[in-house]
């Protein structure tokens, strides 16, 4: 249980001192080090992704903002 807690400290930490706001799932995923595993479960438990329509394709990110209070959530 302690090292739960202690891993939400470090992933927030993490997630508080980057400059940008909106990640992809690659730097989120390298950022937070976890897999696609991991974020694909994170998104059935409801972490929502952003889809921005470009030109040629749709792409998705991530706000830190939704990252840190799912994670404070559900104790990721």
């Amino acid at each position: 249980m302690v090292a739960n807690l202690q891993r939400i400290e470090k992933l927030l930490e993490i997630l508080t001192t980057s400059q940008k706001r909106y990640l992809r799932p690659e730097d989120l995923k390298n950022e937070l080090r976890i897999g696609d595993t991991t974020l694909k479960t994170w998104e059935a438990h409801g972490l929502r992704k952003i889809e921005l329509p470009t030109e040629s394709r749709t792409k998705f990110y991530y706000d830190r903002q939704d990252i840190s209070k799912f994670m404070e959530e559900n104790k990721y």
